[in-house]
């Protein structure tokens, strides 16, 4: 969980006494080079580098009621110790850091260190109720618990590996329930919407000027017992994992608007089943074209094309709503082929919870629609302009990705970020319906499965006929025909 929509953040930020968040950097380059992550650097964004050996400081945070009692508060220490930088076999599925290092393909390998438990002077209570103008009681956590570490240590300069004057990342880790177990033993809360987001999971920027040097920017917290949500028999960092791929920059494809019966959308853009949605799964491709750990082929002739398994090597294929745009920021259909192995093959095995759906359990084709254009938007009121493609002097305004998988925070309410296509027709594009409607091994395109033309947002119809001819463990073989 990521909070808040993104132009109602920036609002926040800039309207903060002496906040020096955003800079309004022009834009002078050429479309082709405006990538995610430069992107994301000239709005302001100092996110967990994607490549390399990043840092990211750990604190274990008790409240002053913490009821664990100090051979507990050891032992959770070693949990989170494993949890974040251990080996594979060390914990029941993956450790943050193996799982980047697998999902990255060799190419992150996340460091950093888990340090002694920063004791908070505030009960669980009094912290929710500890709020600034931006309403988010984290901020004075996340300030205090770095004075004291910087006190108590002299390593804070390792946690910045970019050199950009910012800690990579902080992680606060709090030693108490998340909030339905919280209200189990306290019922007295049970209606406390604001303690019950207190006590979540969620990633945040910390937009205030400070003192300390480098200083803190992006940090994600949660609840100690997240790390037994999939599995009490062993560490489980499912949650953890889904909220460092925020720190990275990447959005959650699930649709906030869902619960709000009043907006009336009831649209499962992915369909659950993806690491930025329900938590499972690895990322997909468009998630790691934007990190940069693939670079996928652009199919811009008609052809036979044979793609090896996307956990193998990361191959994948694009379809670009326009021909020669190889920018993860723009509009394009993108094909991974799947197979549920790797990282795929726990929760193709066993549901995260008895309330998720599992992984597919079939080799075929994910074909996912994206769209990733970036928007102009004004920077006096943020109010969204014109997708960049439509707009010629586009370096007066800012740029950010304009869709979301939420309607009410899309630039254009009926454009979805990115979207899984079924093999059985639009029908299923969205997954509308209950809850208990999700993505399933039909909707992955298999052998003679087609898909003829499609529909871009930018470009209108295209025609063309996606044949799959084979699937193998190792591969899929398709047939791309343009008209």
């Amino acid at each position: 969980m990521k909070k808040k929509g993104k132009i109602l953040l920036l609002a926040a930020f800039l309207s903060l006494t002496g906040c020096d968040f955003f800079s309004f950097t022009s834009f002078s380059s050429p479309l082709s080079s405006l990538t995610f992550p430069y992107v994301r650097k000239q709005m302001g964004y100092h996110d967990l580098p994607s490549k390399g050996t990043p840092e990211i400081l750990v604190i274990p945070v008790a409240f002053r009621d913490c009821s664990f009692t100090n051979e507990e508060m050891e032992n959770a220490c070693e949990v989170i110790r494993k949890g974040f930088f251990g080996k594979s076999e060390d914990t029941y599925w993956e450790s943050v850091r193996s799982f980047y290092e697998k999902s990255s393909y060799g190419q992150l390998h996340i460091d950093g260190k888990v340090s002694d438990i920063f004791h908070y002077d505030k009960s669980v209570y009094e912290a929710s109720r500890a709020i600034n103008n931006e309403n988010e009681p984290t901020y004075f956590i996340l300030n205090e618990a770095l004075n004291w570490y910087q006190s108590t240590h002299t390593d804070l300069n390792s946690f910045d590996s970019d050199n950009d004057g910012y800690i990579d990342s902080v992680w606060l880790v709090y030693l108490e329930d998340s909030y339905e177990e919280y209200f189990l033993k306290h019922p007295i809360y049970r209606d406390d919407e604001a303690l019950s987001q207190f006590l979540w999971a969620y990633t945040y920027w910390y937009p205030y000027s400070s003192s300390l040097s480098p200083r803190p920017f992006s940090y994600s917290w949660a609840s100690y017992n997240f790390f037994h949500t999939g599995s009490k028999e062993g560490i489980d960092a499912h949650t953890f994992i889904h909220e460092t791929g925020h720190l990275f920059g990447l959005d959650d494809y699930y649709n906030y608007d869902y619960s709000l019966s009043w907006l009336g959308d009831k649209t499962k853009p992915v369909g659950g089943l993806d690491m930025m949605d329900n938590n499972i799964l690895d990322h997909n491709a468009f998630s790691k074209y934007l990190l940069g750990w693939i670079q996928p082929e652009i199919a811009e002739e008609s052809g036979v094309y044979e793609v090896s398994s996307f956990q193998e090597n990361g191959s994948a294929l694009i379809i670009p709503a326009t021909m020669g745009n190889d920018n993860a920021c723009n509009e394009y259909l993108i094909l991974e082929y799947y197979t549920p192995d790797g990282l795929n093959e726990l929760d193709s095995t066993y549901p995260y919870t008895s309330l998720y759906p599992l992984g597919f359990t079939e080799n075929g084709f994910k074909i996912y629609h994206v769209d990733a254009r970036l928007g102009c938007y004004e920077t006096r009121n943020f109010t969204f302009v014109d997708y960049i493609d439509s707009v010629k002097n586009y370096e007066n305004y800012y740029l950010e990705i304009a869709n979301s998988n939420t309607p009410s925070e899309s630039a254009v309410s009926s454009n979805r970020l990115l979207s899984l296509l079924s093999s059985e027709g639009t029908s299923r594009l969205y997954f509308s319906g209950s809850n208990l409607v999700h993505a399933e091994n039909r909707d992955l395109f298999q052998e003679n499965d087609e898909l003829n033309s499609f529909t871009f947002h930018s470009t209108g119809k295209k025609d063309f006929t996606i044949k799959v001819l084979s699937c193998t463990e190792e591969k899929g073989v398709l047939s791309i025909t343009y008209a």
